[in-house]
C-alpha cells in the first residue's frame, strides 16, 4: 500500500480551490447591477422549465434568488407593506415582472432594483 504525502493532498486541495474560485468568483463580483439579476432571473425560469442552465449561470440563481430574499425580509422588517403570507417566489415573480417591464433601469445597482420592483408590487395604503 503506498501512501501520498502530505504535500500532495495539500497540492491536490490547493488545485481544487483555485479551480472552485476560478468558476465562483467570476459570477459572484460581476452581479453587481440589473444585467446579471437579470441573467440569474432568467436562468431560474429555464431551470424550472428544466430546460439545460449553464453552469455559470447557476451560479447566479442562487445570487439572485439570495438577494432577493434578503431584500425581501429587510423591506418588510423596515415597514414595507408587504403582506404577511407574501413567500420568497411571490418576491422573485414581483422582482421578474417588474425587471422585464424595466430594461432602461438594468444598469443600475440590483439591491436598488429590487427594492423598487418592492416598493411598486406591495404599495402601503394611506387612509
Amino acid at each position: 500500500m503506498t501512501r501520498e504525502s502530505p504535500m500532495c493532498n495539500l497540492t491536490r486541495n490547493g488545485a481544487f480551490i483555485f479551480l472552485l474560485t476560478s468558476i465562483i468568483w467570476p459570477a459572484v463580483t460581476l452581479a453587481q447591477d440589473g444585467n446579471y439579476l437579470m441573467r440569474g432571473i432568467h436562468a431560474n425560469e429555464q431551470s424550472e422549465l428544466r430546460q439545460e442552465v449553464p453552469p455559470r449561470d447557476l451560479i447566479l440563481v442562487g445570487y439572485s434568488t439570495g438577494l432577493i430574499r434578503g431584500v425581501f425580509m429587510m423591506a418588510a422588517l423596515r415597514g414595507l407593506c408587504i403582506p404577511g403570507n407574501a413567500s420568497t417566489s411571490q418576491a422573485v415573480a414581483v422582482v421578474s415582472k417588474w425587471m422585464k417591464a424595466h430594461p432602461e433601469k438594468w444598469a443600475e445597482q440590483d439591491v436598488t432594483l429590487v427594492y423598487e420592483a418592492l416598493i411598486d408590487a406591495f404599495p402601503c395604503q394611506t387612509p
